[in-house]
């Protein structure tokens, strides 16, 4: 059964995350597929809570080619939120983006 904050998140628009249009940047079609939080794991910062959370997004570049390229991954997505009058106020779920550089 999800939390009172997987409930919350589930329901957030993630296109007004802080920082959405990096991520969608990264493909010429980008699809959010689903959010994950674990919320017993929440610490205070800056009189806020943070949850861990990850996102899982769907990257489809050069889908009109024979080159196209489907491909899913998922990003580590702190979830930041406060509890006012016992309700939950999502304040920003922030994708970090990471790259791996071969050299």
């Amino acid at each position: 059964m999800p939390s009172i904050l997987e409930k919350v998140v589930i329901d957030y628009d993630i296109n007004g995350s802080s920082n959405w249009s990096e991520v969608a940047n990264l493909s010429s079609r980008t699809s959010f597929e689903g959010i994950y939080v674990k919320d017993a794991c929440s610490i205070i910062e800056d009189g806020a809570y943070v949850a861990p959370g990850s996102i899982t997004v769907n990257f489809i570049n050069d889908e009109n080619s024979n080159n196209m390229l489907e491909m899913s991954e998922i990003f580590p997505t702190p979830i930041f939120y406060i509890i006012e009058e016992e309700q939950i106020i999502l304040l920003d779920v922030k994708v970090i983006l990471y790259y791996v550089y071969e050299r």
